[in-house]
């Protein structure tokens, strides 16, 4: 059993025995596999399969590799991993394909995939809607010879590689790692112990339950543990990780939240010590700070939808080193895949901070006052989001400036903008808003959701 909803924009995911169950982990299996190998077009094929520490990942796991071998294709199995140790993995490896089983930072009550094709290119969109179109047909390849499986780990090579960025560089300090229990727990305290840090662990131990909290960053309400932590044993910092190790939170030593946004300020000041007149990718949802630190350091900052495979894409286009979203997805080409990875975007800023031996708030002092809001979701349905933003669209433009390069972004004229777009994932219109003074933002805020008022 598995229902279309599961099969999302980027990702495959869903409520485990009751969206999809083990035969559809098997049928999943099955599509994807069918579909590497009618693209590739021979029968020789290997793939890379992870999982995260989820309570039914092995269960998962192992209906998954039941249904992949069915094809014939071998498979080289890494065990528990974050989303980035199988995207390195697939690449080192240079496998044909790779899967993670993971549902990043849902609740424990979901499992899902991230899939790869070839040369390390995720799936998405109709690509994704292609598995489901094959489970419907149940038109799979089935293989006489069932392919084979190997066990490997890559950790020593990706740790290695993450590492070398920071060969020669000597760091003392003590920081709390607050993995969530998710499987960054397992990786996280050795690596940033290598790199000659003191790591103080908190919910390190991986627990497919989170008794504690989400390991969702993004969401300031799981913080508190880890802010209290820095506070008690005076450490220098505080990082929290996401289920599937993507995406990481910051704290300094006050236990004060800096935002994704003041993630990627870092990330630029940090690129720019070592490359000149560079592009640098993000997002419409992105505050204006950043592009202004990039053509502040001589860069281009460049434009384009929200989503992972827009950043993706676009990095590729314009030859971009880096790339970031506000969720707190950061991109690295430099000397690397062009993936998004929590354990470099955190050993970068890390190593910037101690280098230049400055707290977050002495990096950010002469920073303009700017106030983004959160992203606001509102729920309509999927059949009207796109009329209603058309509308929407039509009557900011009578009064205002406005891009379209993903849903409407309204410019004010005062340097204050708001921005309204269709989620890629859910029944949703998603809104933010930035300006020079809370009161503002909120004004633009108002503007924008009276206008969808008229239309919902």
């Amino acid at each position: 059993m598995v229902i279309p909803s599961i099969f999302r924009a980027y990702d495959i995911r869903g409520v485990y025995e009751t969206e999809f169950d083990r035969q559809g982990v098997i049928d999943i299996a099955k599509a994807y596999g069918t579909i590497l190998l009618e693209k590739a077009g021979k029968t020789e094929l290997t793939i890379c399969v992870g999982r995260d520490g989820r309570l039914h990942g092995q269960e998962v796991m192992n209906a998954f590799l039941e249904g992949i071998k069915s094809t014939g294709i071998q498979v080289v199995n890494i065990g528990l991993s974050t989303s980035p140790m199988l995207y390195f993995s697939t690449f080192y490896g240079k496998f044909d394909g790779g899967v993670i089983i993971t549902a990043s930072h849902n609740s424990k009550e979901y499992n899902g995939f991230k899939m790869l094709g070839a040369g390390g290119q995720a799936l998405r969109g109709d690509e994704i809607t292609a598995v489901y179109d094959k489970i419907e047909s149940k038109s799979f390849i089935e293989a006489s010879d069932p392919g084979g499986e190997t066990a490997q780990s890559f950790w020593k090579e990706y740790q290695a590689k993450l590492l070398s960025f920071v060969q020669g560089e000597e760091f003392c300090a003590k920081i709390v790692i607050d993995a969530g229990n998710g499987v960054t727990g397992m990786f996280a305290p050795n690596l940033f112990r290598k790199m000659g840090l003191y790591p103080v662990e908190l919910y390190c131990d991986v627990n497919g339950a989170f008794p504690n909290h989400l390991a969702d960053p993004e969401d300031v309400s799981t913080l508190k543990d880890l802010q209290e932590r820095v506070l008690s044993s005076g450490a220098d910092f505080g990082i929290a990780f996401d289920g599937d190790g993507d995406r990481f939170g910051i704290v300094d030593h006050t236990g004060k939240i800096y935002g994704a946004d003041y993630i990627f300020l870092i990330l630029i000041k940090d690129i720019f010590e070592r490359q000149s007149g560079i592009n640098i990718v993000h997002n419409v949802s992105t505050s204006s700070l950043v592009s202004d630190e990039i053509t502040a350091h001589g860069g281009k900052p460049v434009e384009c939808r929200v989503g992972h495979s827009f950043i993706k894409d676009k990095m590729k286009e314009v030859d971009a080193m880096m790339g970031g979203e506000p969720s707190g997805h950061f991109f690295f080409a430099e000397d690397y895949y062009g993936f998004d990875d929590a354990f470099l975007a955190a050993i970068r800023v890390l190593s910037y901070l101690l280098r230049k031996d400055m707290t977050l708030e002495e990096v950010f002092k002469d920073l303009p006052e700017m106030y983004t809001s959160h992203e606001l979701k509102i729920k309509v349905s999927d059949e009207k989001k796109q009329e209603v933003l058309k509308n929407v669209k039509a009557i900011c433009e009578e009064k205002y400036k406005c891009s379209d390069i993903d849903g409407v972004k309204v410019f004010f004229g005062d340097g204050s903008w708001v921005i309204c777009r269709v989620s890629n994932t859910n029944p949703e219109i998603k809104i933010r808003s930035e300006a020079r003074s809370e009161a503002v933002m909120q004004e633009r805020l108002d503007y924008i959701q009276e206008v969808l008022a008229r239309f919902i």
